[in-house]
């Protein structure tokens, strides 16, 4: 029996969320809010955070976003302006849920800025919805279409979801 891994992650997500099993001390799925340094980015939309006081580092994916493919074109680019503006520097973090993979979507605030609406703002990634929703930072990804900024400079630009599609991700 073949096992669907966003089912399998929930199931598992919602049985340890209602016996009140905590990742350890500092978890922060259990604080809406907390304070973390980056200590890595990955691409333009993860990065690893090592939470406050803390030793053990979180995976997190930017929510409400989705970044080039690090292979595809402008993926660099927008790993390397997220770096710039975020990487070892200490954080704001709205931790909202798990996604399909384990990975806890959030919202990264800089002295009160949200990075993730800033990536899409600046060309770095588009708004990310589903089911026919333009995501949450659908004025951002607009205001920059207009402006030609970053990635929507390239008329021909590929959306992740359809790269991923095509190419099955970087190999």
């Amino acid at each position: 029996m073949k096992l669907n891994r966003r089912w399998v992650v929930g199931l598992v997500s919602g049985l340890l969320a209602c016996t009140g099993f905590a990742f350890g001390q500092n978890n922060p799925l259990r604080e809406p809010r907390f304070q973390a340094r980056v200590h890595d980015v990955v691409d333009g939309d993860t990065v690893h955070l090592q939470i406050l006081g803390g030793r053990e580092t979180l995976k997190a994916r930017l929510q409400g976003i989705d970044a080039p493919e690090i292979c595809q074109s402008f993926g660099p680019q927008s790993r390397d302006a997220l770096a710039r503006r975020i990487n070892q520097m200490m954080v704001t973090v709205q931790s909202t849920r798990l996604d399909e993979y384990g990975r806890s979507l959030v919202v990264i605030y800089i002295n009160g800025e949200d990075i993730n609406a800033w990536l899409v703002k600046q060309g770095y990634a588009w708004s990310f919805g589903r089911k026919g929703s333009k995501g949450p930072f659908a004025a951002e990804e607009s205001q920059a279409k207009l402006q030609r900024r970053g990635l929507f400079a390239d008329e021909g630009a590929v959306r992740p979801t359809q790269f991923r599609r095509k190419h099955k991700g970087c190999q």
